[in-house]
């Protein structure tokens, strides 16, 4: 409590440190604020700087009342007079004010503008500078003289005011704004040597040319300059009223010489060239072409008219002029139209490949050959002639060119241009290369060679000549040619052949280029040697072998697609893979110019085939056997690579050659002879696969043999390899004396079929495949004693059997699971008390376990027990008193017994009690709702050995609940005399009796709800006492125990 005074006693301080912090900040700003500053006045507005935190302004002018002000400005006319004002910022109650004094300046009354666009305006007193206002922007700076000339061209506004500067107490107003449009400055002044050009946008213009003026109208003059330099300055005129007089611009030109003198040369215009000069116009028949030649000179003049020319030098950097040459007469002959005929041959001898057409009025024709040396030569022929005749022998290029000239003193004709000019190029023969000139396949004549060469420049192929001949399809663009059609087949002695390789050229008439072929004395040569073909081929054992051949290089054998070479006259060919060859041979060559020969003719060979599908069977004691090869004569077998064959008395008992480490065979076909007409050669075959073959191990017998006793079980054979096979196994009971129907798969033997007490031996084999793995020995006997079943019968309510020998222990499990495992003791007998708990039939296995070892478990004893239910009792209960009373009880009792039961099992709230009686009763200490239920009990067999489980519980829901009321609390009296108690949840109303003064009770009362009726005047009384209590139904809800409660009145 005290904690809560404090924290309310804090909280109202708080709030009013708050309220007085508020009102102290608001005083705090009034004493920062500040008075206005920089007041001016521009003869219409008064105006500050604003005033951080002012609330507004007022404005006071000479001794008129304040004006409110909520902005920084104020509007106020002074009409030329000087006034007084003061301005004061304000916040709240505070007010902060600065004072200040206008005085007036006289109004400029004229501006004068000049020709030039200058303007000017009187002096006014007391002003030390003046503001310019063009087109509405006031110039930046202010003006100190009385005199502006630095109006930008174009239409200008113009006004000024006189001001003090450095002292805002004056003002004043502007002039009356004037208008001045000053003309731009002339631009692009040209000169062409006859009329003077320029540009702008005024009517009239003054031009001084050197000191001289002349007023034009428009945009140009005419003036001759007498092809002198000169200089002009050029202005726009204004009419002075609205539009006044430009800047000037000034230019100088300067004048280039005229050409003097044109001079035609192979069907050439040509003149001097003048200095300063950076091109030149030229005017064929009055018209000026288009484009600046920039030589002095000009080729593009039409041939076979006439036109006249004139020449102007120009300089477009500068300003410079000049004048036209004199016009001279000009006609050029047309250029003959020259042609080669590439069909003829030039291989050393001259030919008139050149030819051209006849020009009209030309005199005759003018040939000029370059050779590749450089020399000029020159050819002049008549008209009659129009072809040129030329070996070209040396190699490189020529250049030809063909002209028509003109007759000697002809005024106006001149000689035509020179045709472009041909290209005549002799190609250089190609050159050996220094390594791998001639290369062949030293193994195949049928291959060719390849030659070899340096390439040519300029060469558009090479081709290849055979004594002489040119060789079809033998051209290459590349540097090499390939030969392989050389000698006729059927030719067997040795062969020379003359090759030759000439660079070949070609012919583009569009380019105006000729290449010549190299010429065939100065052609790459080379001679190629073609070797014997070798005789009498001839197959002995396994050699293929010949008759040597004179200048061979070895030689070289040819089967099954492929080529080996052989040092000497024979080839061992024992390496052959089964199969029908065609064996020949060739004698070699070098690799370059010494071929090979054709191969000779061919021997037929057949390699038998290896023997296939070699066994091992198990008959006698291992025989060896394998698919037959035809055309063989015998065989033989080798055992681990032995180069020595086995002797044939051991074909029929392998066993003793195979080891359980493994053994290898191979077995060949034996042949190596002709057949009768000497066609076809058989050879002895390849030794077959290497095949290895092991003898399995026998199989081991583990330590749990017998570890589970349906089955045998046993480790398999130690060195096989289950990834190349699973082998399968017999089961013997001697030796020779299988068992078991057949071969089983797996290391297991099913023995649950042995009857029980006896005794068995097993012996085991593993099985081979034939192929690879073979059978092994016996494994090591083993025995064995089954035990005999035992069997139980029911006893007093259990399960009993008698021992059986040999057992080490019992084993019983009910629907597959375990519920004993009893040891064995000789002589006893054993039992088990079953429990079921589900009606229906349940499976009971019982069976004799042995040791895993030299005792197998014996066969499982199988009984179906038949399980019911037991019938639910039929019961009822009561309460022993007619309401709740101290030691009362709830009694319940069984009307119908359940037959074949053990005992009743009573659940009586919440208690639960095991009986055999019918009847059964409990002592309740407390009101309350309870539940009860009964259910008979089971665990026993009838007549029939059917085994009876417990019932479902009699009782247990709603119907079978009791309640005992509590007995009435919490009681009170209202101002109006009702008397009042806690509702008691469940009951059927209350019964009460009341006493007032400690006289006897009245009658008992009933009442539906917790209180009585008003007592009146219940304070007359001193004590008041009444006893209450919660009825019941007279059934299952019982009435509860009287409540007595007392007033006492205190007044």
């Amino acid at each position: 409590m005290k904690r809560k005074i404090v924290l309310s006693l804090l909280a109202v301080f708080l709030i009013a440190a708050a309220v007085v912090g508020i009102s102290g900040c608001s005083k705090v700003k009034e004493v920062l604020l500040e008075a206005p500053e920089n007041i001016t006045y521009d003869g219409t507005y008064i105006t500050w700087d604003k005033v951080k935190d002012a609330e507004y302004y007022t404005v006071q002018i000479n001794e008129a009342e304040p004006a409110r002000s909520n902005s920084t400005t104020y509007f106020y006319e002074a009409n030329g007079e000087a006034f007084d004002v003061v301005v004061s910022s304000v916040l709240g109650e505070t007010k902060e004010s600065t004072a200040a004094n206008f005085k007036p300046l006289a109004t400029i009354e004229t501006v004068t503008v000049d020709k030039d666009g200058s303007i000017s305006w009187e002096t006014i007193s007391g002003a030390n500078a003046y503001q310019l206002s063009i087109n509405g922007e006031v110039l930046s700076k202010n003006i100190t003289d009385t005199r502006y000339s630095e109006l930008p061209e174009g239409s200008n506004r113009v006004k000024v005011k006189p001001v003090v500067s450095g002292d805002r107490t004056f003002y004043s107003f502007w002039s009356e704004e004037v208008s001045v449009y000053i003309y731009s400055e002339p631009t692009n002044v040209r000169y062409d040597g006859t009329t003077l050009t320029w540009q702008g946008n005024a009517a009239s213009y003054e031009v001084n040319i050197n000191g001289k003026i002349t007023t034009v109208k428009g945009n140009q003059m005419d003036y001759n300059s007498e092809n002198r330099d000169f200089s002009v300055t050029i202005k726009a005129l204004g009419n002075y009223t609205g539009t006044y007089d430009s800047k000037s611009i000034s230019e100088d030109f300067h004048y280039l010489d005229t050409v003097k003198e044109l001079i035609i040369e192979d069907g050439i215009v040509k003149w001097n060239e003048i200095d300063r000069a950076e091109g030149y116009k030229i005017r064929i028949n009055g018209v000026v072409q288009k484009e600046i030649l920039t030589e002095p000179q000009y080729d593009k003049l039409v041939s076979g008219r006439s036109q006249d020319v004139e020449i102007m030098p120009v300089n477009e950097t500068g300003n410079y002029f000049s004048s036209w040459s004199a016009e001279k007469t000009v006609y050029i002959l047309d250029t003959p139209v020259v042609s080669w005929n590439n069909d003829l041959d030039l291989d050393g001898e001259a030919n008139n490949n050149l030819t051209w057409n006849a020009v009209n009025a030309a005199a005759g024709y003018t040939v000029r050959l370059t050779d590749p040396n450089g020399k000029v030569e020159i050819k002049n022929f008549s008209t009659a002639q129009m072809a040129f005749a030329h070996a070209y022998t040396t190699v490189g290029k020529y250049t030809v060119e063909v002209k028509a000239t003109a007759a000697s003193g002809s005024a106006d004709y001149y000689d035509s241009k020179y045709c472009d000019a041909y290209t005549i190029e002799r190609l250089a023969a190609p050159k050996q290369v220094t390594q791998n000139f001639i290369v062949s396949n030293r193994d195949s004549l049928a291959e060719g060679f390849t030659v070899n060469f340096v390439p040519v420049s300029g060469a558009t192929g090479y081709q290849l000549y055979k004594d002489g001949v040119l060789r079809d399809g033998k051209r290459t663009t590349g540097a090499a040619i390939k030969e392989t059609d050389l000698i006729d087949a059927s030719e067997l002695g040795e062969q020379h052949i003359t090759y030759l390789v000439r660079s070949m050229g070609g012919y583009n008439a569009a380019r105006r280029e000729v290449k010549l072929p190299s010429l065939s004395e100065d052609s790459l040569s080379f001679d190629i040697t073609v070797l014997s073909v070798p005789q009498s081929p001839e197959m002995s054992g396994f050699e293929f072998f010949w008759n040597s051949v004179s200048n061979a290089n070895g030689y070289s054998v040819s089967y099954a697609g492929q080529t080996v070479a052989a040092q000497s006259e024979r080839y061992d060919l024992s390496t052959l893979n089964a199969g029908t060859y065609s064996v020949a041979v060739c004698a070699r060559g070098n690799g370059a110019d010494v071929l090979a020969s054709n191969f000779s003719s061919p021997v037929t060979i057949q390699r038998l085939q290896a023997p296939t599908n070699i066994k091992i069977t198990a008959d006698n004691n291992g025989s060896i056997d394998w698919d037959d090869v035809a055309n063989a004569t015998g065989y033989q077998v080798f055992l681990d690579l032995s180069e020595n064959a086995l002797d044939t008395d051991g074909w029929d008992n392998m066993y003793q050659f195979i080891e359980t480490d493994g053994t290898t065979v191979n077995v060949l076909a034996v042949a190596n002879y002709y057949n009768d007409n000497h066609t076809l050669y058989y050879m002895t075959s390849q030794k077959s696969p290497t095949q290895q073959f092991i003898r399995l191990a026998a199989p081991v017998f583990p330590e749990g043999v017998f570890a589970d006793s349906n089955q045998m079980v046993w480790n398999a054979s130690a060195n096989i390899n289950t990834a190349e096979y699973t082998p399968t196994y017999r089961i013997y009971s001697s030796e020779g004396e299988q068992i078991g129907g057949g071969d089983v798969n797996g290391t297991r033997f099913d023995i649950s079929y042995l009857e029980g007490g006896q005794s068995y031996t097993f012996l085991v084999k593993a099985i081979g495949n034939d192929t690879k793995y073979l059978d092994s020995d016996y494994s090591v006997r083993i025995t064995v004693h089954k035990l005999a079943k035992p069997e139980f019968r029911i006893e007093n309510g259990q399960y009993v059997w008698n021992g059986v020998a040999n057992a080490s222990s019992y084993y019983m499990e009910i629907d597959g699971k375990m519920v004993t495992a009893d040891f064995h003791v000789s002589g006893n007998s054993y039992a088990y008390t079953p429990r079921y708990t589900e009606i229906g039939d349940h499976i009971v296995t019982l069976k004799a376990i042995g040791d895993g070892r030299n005792n197998l478990d014996s066969a499982a004893y199988t009984y179906t027990q038949e399980t019911k239910g037991l019938l639910a009792p039929v019961i009822e209960f009561e309460y022993s008193s007619d309401s709740v009373v101290n030691g009362g009880k709830i009694i319940v009792t069984i009307q119908t017994p359940s037959a074949n039961c053990t005992n009743y099992q009573y659940e009586i709230a919440g208690q639960s009690i095991v009986s055999s009686e019918l009847s059964v009763e409990k002592v309740m200490q407390s009101a309350g709702t309870y539940t009860i239920r009964v259910k008979a009990l089971g665990g026993s067999f009838d007549e029939d050995d059917v085994y009876y489980i417990d019932s479902v519980y009699a009782g247990g829901n709603d119907e079978y609940k009791i309640t005992l009321l509590a007995k009435p609390g919490s009681f009170s009296i209202n101002s109006d005399g009702v008397i009042k108690w806690k509702d008691v949840q469940g009951s059927f109303g209350y019964e009460y009796q009341i006493s007032y003064d400690g006289a006897s009770f009245g009658v008992i009362q009933n009442n539906a709800y917790a209180s009585v009726d008003p007592i009146q005047n219940y304070k007359q009384y001193k004590t008041i006492t009444i006893r209450v209590r919660a009825k019941g139904n007279g059934g299952n809800t019982v009435t509860s125990e009287w409540a007595e409660w007392t007033w006492t009145n205190t007044n």
